[in-house]
């Protein structure tokens, strides 16, 4: 007797596909994101507030006397912030915003790696010994969360208010979890603390 043999219903996968997934879940996202972003008009105010403030320090205008939005937002930034806001006055308003969530998005990825990171490693560590190694995480599970997290509120809200929220905690977590330098200081170039022989001999003595 001849066996019968059962047609699948589907065909099957190609080998590739699963990998190819992930990227196409987070170029879905991000494309949508940029669709709503231009058929809502976001104005993203705190950028454009980031930018009036860098056109105040690179022309010596009033700092804490400007309002840029319709919405008359003043400047709050220290005026070093400023000086570091004059490169946004460089392209015009519509660049800098696709630039803004260009560069949000790869922050959004160095994000979710780096709290990988320290959800993997979580401090407090002894002063003496740095983080161990850690392992990255694999690029489809990287693309897949990024696509994800990009839809979170506080996220969602950061870019649509053009804020710098996500660099701010990417420089956080980078400094949770970096390696420490010899002797358990936070930066190579601390200084030490003085010894007990150096304090007593840096004390005024009497006559």
């Amino acid at each position: 007797m001849r066996k019968r043999t059962v047609k699948p219903l589907l065909p099957a996968l190609p080998p590739r596909l699963p990998s190819l997934l992930p990227p196409l879940l987070l170029a879905v996202s991000l494309c949508s994101f940029a669709a709503l972003c231009l058929l809502q008009r976001a104005p993203m105010a705190d950028l454009l507030v980031y930018r009036a403030e860098g056109a105040a320090a690179s022309h010596g205008g009033d700092l804490y006397g400007l309002t840029a939005t319709p919405w008359r937002l003043p400047a709050t930034y220290p005026p070093f912030a400023a000086a570091l806001f004059v490169p946004t006055t460089w392209i015009p308003v519509a660049a800098l915003k696709a630039v803004f969530l260009a560069g949000n998005a790869l922050l959004l990825a160095g994000l979710v790696s780096l709290s990988a990171r320290l959800a993997s490693h979580p401090p407090p560590l002894p002063p003496h010994r740095s983080p161990p190694p850690h392992l990255p995480l694999p690029p489809p599970l990287l693309c897949a969360a990024t696509a994800l997290a990009l839809w979170l509120e506080p996220v969602f809200q950061t870019l649509l208010f053009g804020q710098i929220n996500l660099a701010v905690t990417c420089l956080v977590l980078w400094d949770l979890t970096r390696p420490r330098a010899p002797g358990g200081r936070a930066w190579p170039w601390a200084s030490r603390p003085a010894s007990n022989s150096h304090r007593r001999s840096s004390s005024p003595t009497c006559c």
